[in-house]
Order: C-alpha cells, then sequence, then structure tokens
C-alpha cells in the first residue's frame, strides 16, 4: 500500500462538520444566486419590463430551487464522502464516489421539486427533444438540472482532488522532516549520554589502585560502583528520561566514588521534596553538573561542600546546586557538565527552560523546567 491510499484509508475524523460543510459553501451559492438576480434584472431593464418582476411569485419559487438543489446536493455529496472514503484506495476512486453523491442528490431533489410544482400546479412547458422524441417538462428539468450540477461538480471535485494530493505530499514531507528532526535529536542526545569523562575514569581507576593494598573492601565498593555507574549509562541509551528518584539513586552511585576518592574533604547535602521524586527529568542531567563543581569548584578548596535542592513551583521543577569552589568567571569558558547539560535541555525543552550561572547570593547553577510535570 503507498502512501496515498494509507492517506485515504484512515477514519473520516478528518471531516469538517455538516454545518461547517455547508458554510463552505454558502458564499458561492449566495454569489451565484446574485449573480443570477442581477442578470434578470438588467434583462428586464433592456427589455422595458417592471424590475420587480424579479421577486414575482415564479422567480422565488426559482430562487428556492436552486437552493433547495444546491444544498440538499451538498449534503448528499457529504454523506456519500463520509460512506466511502475509508474504502477507496486512490483519489479518483474518491471522485467517484463524490460524482454519484452528486447526481443521486440532485435526482432525489428534483423529482421532489417537480412533484411539489405538479401539486401547486407550478407552469412548466421547457422540454428537450431528440429526434422525433421528446422529453416531458419534468424529465428535461431533472437533465437540465444533471447538466448544470456536472458542470460545475466536476471541475470542483477535480480541483479538490489535485489539492488533496497536494496536502498529502506536503503532509509526507513534513513527516519525514520530523522524523529525521527525531532521528537527529535522538544521535545527539545518545552521543551527550555515552560520553563519560575520562578523566573521572582514570581518577576512579587511580583510586581504586591505590586502596587495593591499603582497605581492599573499600576499593570492591567503589568498583562496584563504577559497575552501576557504567551499567546505567548504558542503560540509559533505550530512553531519553527517568524519574528524579531513579536519576538521584545514579547521582548517590557517582557520589559514592567521589566521596571515596577526596576521603573526608567532600561533604554532600541533598534536599528533594518528596512531590517531585515521580517527576521525569532527562537522564544524565544532574550528576554531569556535580562533577563539574567538583572538578572545578570544591577540588579548589580543603573542605569542598555541595548543596544540592530540588522542589517545585506550581508546574515547575527547581533544580538548584550549590558549591564553595571559586566562582564562576566571567568570560566562562564551559566544561562539558555545563555544556552537555545546555546542549541535552535544548534538545528536549527547546525555549520551555532557564539555566543560569550565579555568583550570588552564593555560587550556584540554577535550572528551571517549565512544565515539567507534564513534560513527558
Amino acid at each position: 500500500m503507498n502512501s496515498s491510499t494509507s492517506n485515504l484509508k484512515h477514519s473520516t475524523k478528518g471531516f469538517s462538520s455538516i454545518w461547517e460543510e455547508n458554510l463552505r459553501y454558502t458564499p458561492w451559492i449566495l454569489g451565484i444566486l446574485a449573480v443570477f438576480m442581477l442578470n434578470e434584472l438588467v434583462f428586464s431593464i433592456i427589455n422595458d419590463q417592471p424590475a420587480t418582476r424579479i421577486f414575482g411569485r415564479i422567480y422565488l419559487l426559482l430562487y428556492l430551487e436552486f437552493l433547495a438543489i444546491t444544498y440538499f446536493t451538498i449534503n448528499s455529496v457529504y454523506a456519500f464522502k463520509r460512506i466511502g472514503k475509508p474504502y477507496c484506495k486512490s483519489e479518483i476512486e474518491f471522485l467517484v464516489v463524490k460524482l454519484v453523491g452528486l447526481v443521486i442528490g440532485v435526482l432525489i431533489v428534483s423529482l421532489i421539486i417537480e412533484y411539489i410544482y405538479a401539486y401547486i400546479g407550478f407552469p412548466d412547458d421547457d422540454y428537450v427533444s431528440f429526434g422525433g422524441y421528446q422529453l416531458s417538462a419534468s424529465a428535461t428539468n431533472i437533465v437540465t438540472n444533471e447538466f448544470y450540477a456536472l458542470l460545475i461538480g466536476i471541475p470542483t471535485f477535480l480541483l479538490q482532488a489535485n489539492k488533496a494530493e497536494s496536502n498529502i505530499a506536503l503532509q509526507q514531507k513534513q513527516m519525514e522532516l520530523e522524523r529525521l528532526e527525531q532521528l537527529k535529536v535522538q544521535s545527539e542526545l545518545a552521543a551527550l549520554q555515552a560520553k563519560i569523562n575520562p578523566h573521572f575514569l582514570y581518577n576512579s581507576l587511580n583510586s581504586i589502585v591505590s586502596l587495593i593494598h591499603e582497605n581492599p573492601n573499600k576499593a570492591e565498593q567503589m568498583v562496584l560502583s563504577l559497575s552501576d555507574l557504567f551499567r546505567y549509562s548504558v542503560n540509559s541509551r533505550n530512553s531519553n528520561y527517568a524519574t528524579l528518584e531513579e536519576e538521584l539513586e545514579m547521582v548517590n552511585t557517582y557520589l559514592d566514588i567521589e566521596l571515596v576518592r577526596f576521603e573526608g574533604q567532600l561533604n554532600v547535602e541533598i534536599n528533594i521534596a518528596d512531590d517531585v521524586r515521580k517527576c521525569r527529568i532527562p537522564k544524565f542531567l544532574i550528576q554531569p553538573l556535580i562533577e563539574n563543581a567538583i572538578k572545578h569548584g570544591t577540588s579548589k578548596v580543603k573542605d569542598g561542600i555541595i548543596k544540592l535542592t530540588i522542589n517545585r513551583t506550581k508546574h515547575n521543577l527547581m533544580i538548584t546546586l550549590f558549591d564553595n569552589g571559586p566562582n564562576f568567571p566571567e568570560d566562562i569558558d564551559a566544561g562539558y557538565g555545563i555544556r552537555s547539560t545546555a546542549e541535552k535541555l535544548d534538545l528536549l525543552y527547546g525555549d520551555q527552560y532557564t539555566f543560569q550561572l550565579l555568583n550570588s547570593p552564593e555560587k550556584h547553577i540554577k535550572i528551571e523546567l517549565q512544565n515539567a510535570f507534564n513534560h513527558v
């Protein structure tokens, strides 16, 4: 099945309501009626007939006939479109369905009008003859109505079919662009999440080596923590998001390694509001920032302090990370932690977030994720 078939065989949810369908054609219908009335008015003036004749009983009946045929036919075509579209395999088949609706609609309403005209005694002596065969006045009216309906309907439906094909092609192009954009985002996120700072790995392995003889139990625990960290990193490639609770488990695992490395020279305080723990955030959002705070902040002072606070304001999630290291420089050259976090937020949140590096009243990083509790 090609793409056009797929689009044609969808459900009828895309249809406008019958009221909208009638309103869509009303300006054209009233315009044609106005042209007809103007034509008759000009004819009356040219032939020195009273202009008021166009408001006489016969003309009013003709106006009503035109409106009845037009609106009934619109509704008939609409009904056939809704019934037939799920079964159509091409725009040509859909065009045929609309033409059938047009012909049947005109036929039914014409028969009804002819019956009404006969009942009220409306005079009608128009007829069409073919050689020696002459159609009755009623048959002539029906044939005439069908002829004009097809004369207007066929080009209208052809234009609609062409527009539908163009819309389908445009939708397919947009879908393809969206798919490519999603693939690009996924690949960029995968590249970000696949990175583990080699400097951190190098330092961790050195610490493990130094502990093997001095404190084998602590070295073993550090290896297990490092293993858990890498397992989380590998598994994170299957999804862009995790609950805050899951992310904090990974952060704590990372901190276990760093606390061993810095041997009592690092103090960490984490304050998390209970109502945010199930909130979903990008994976590896917080850990690179803590790594950056340690590498460029607390490792530069004797007793390092890191404070992580996470809470919410209405629908937004607030993440604040403090450290007592040197202030952020004026022209900061963002390291991997800050750069990767900013890139990830750009990819996943667009302009629905704020990311600030502040030195007062104390040095901290502040992230606000807008509508975070409805984001995923």
